[in-house]
């Protein structure tokens, strides 16, 4: 027996930042959305958690008053082998999160402004006489005239879009309670294969991840032990879908935002600022009904010159060059000058 369709103007899978900045932005103004999460929230996130500048600006401009816990953080150590580090003293801090409290705020924020969760993994999607139809694997069944796929970089609706999108890198993470650190460290080697470790200081501990195109369990836990980093027993991964040119299908019905989408950036990893911008290009084109494409033209653009500087900035000719202006004091300043003004817009 088949159950009933329910139709919504909206269906967004994913009730992330992206997901949760889209159907808010969309409840403000009066217009129908769901969400559907296959996770019960709280719930982990393979993620650093850092919100750069340009990050939380975004979120105070789209969430007005909303508040979060945050560690600050305004130093950045960048270690470059064994032997050589530098740490940068940032001009704006960067707030780190916990992904699990930081996501549930966002997404309660969304039914607060009278959004609707339905928790459910979605199984299939289809399109037909004029909508998309979503079933998820309960066999309920949803019709929409418009679908947000933010369902992360394992996102069925991406695969729906593009068959042949193959998985990126994968990130590996564990999660440190009650260690505190006052600094980001970043951990780059030749040996890496276009990835770095890092371990970022949060309200709760701290969170360690590594990810390269080679990443390994084994790898992960030595490298671990040779920084001096503590330890945890708990490990979860997740794919990141960096080096993405975002060149599949864009269609007016179906949109992609965030990881799902691709828009991640490719050198330092920052997702949350590219899935709250998207999430709000995404309500936008909804509520002006303009193209979604032509919004997210300046990030399609800018993640592509980013994955054009990516195959620079990792390159093994490359790396010796930056160690060496890294810890060289005439250097320093152009250097953190740069940073600041990566992480600021």
């Amino acid at each position: 027996m088949k159950s009933e369709i329910r139709h919504i103007e909206t269906i967004i899978i994913g009730g992330g930042p992206g997901g949760a900045t889209c159907g808010y932005m969309l409840a403000q103004k009066s217009k129908e959305s769901l969400i559907i999460e296959r996770s019960q929230f709280p719930r982990d996130k393979v993620c650093g958690g850092g919100l750069t500048p340009k990050c939380y600006r975004l979120i105070d401009k789209i969430f007005g008053g909303i508040t979060y816990d945050y560690q600050s953080v305004k130093k950045l150590e960048v270690h470059l082998g064994q032997s050589r580090n530098r740490t940068f003293d940032l001009s704006d801090e960067i707030r780190v999160v916990c992904r699990k409290d930081f996501d549930q705020i966002l997404l309660e924020a969304y039914k607060q402004a009278g959004g609707e969760v339905v928790h459910g993994r979605a199984k299939t999607i289809e399109e037909r006489d004029g909508k998309v139809f979503v079933t998820l694997a309960d066999n309920r069944q949803f019709s929409c005239n418009k679908l947000i796929g933010a369902d992360g970089g394992n996102s069925i609706v991406r695969k729906y879009l593009d068959p042949n999108n193959k998985r990126k890198m994968l990130l590996l993470e564990k999660t440190v309670l009650n260690k505190k650190f006052d600094n980001i460290k970043l951990y780059f080697d030749t040996k890496l294969e276009k990835g770095y470790m890092y371990m970022f200081p949060n309200p709760e501990g701290c969170v360690i991840g590594y990810g390269d195109m080679n990443t390994s369990k084994h790898e992960f836990q030595r490298r671990i032990q040779e920084a001096g980093l503590p330890d945890a027993d708990k490990q979860k991964g997740a794919y990141l879908p960096i080096f993405d040119n975002i060149e599949y299908p864009m269609k007016n019905n179906i949109i992609l935002i965030g990881d799902a989408g691709g828009y991640v950036d490719s050198i330092s990893g920052e997702g949350i600022f590219y899935a709250i911008q998207t999430g709000g290009f995404a309500a936008m084109s909804i509520i002006e009904e303009s193209s979604f494409k032509e919004l997210c033209g300046g990030i399609i653009t800018r993640m592509r010159k980013i994955n054009q500087l990516s195959e620079y900035f990792y390159n093994k000719l490359v790396h010796y060059p930056l160690v060496y202006f890294c810890t060289t004091d005439f250097m320093y300043n152009r250097i953190r000058r740069k940073i600041d003004d990566y992480l600021a817009r």
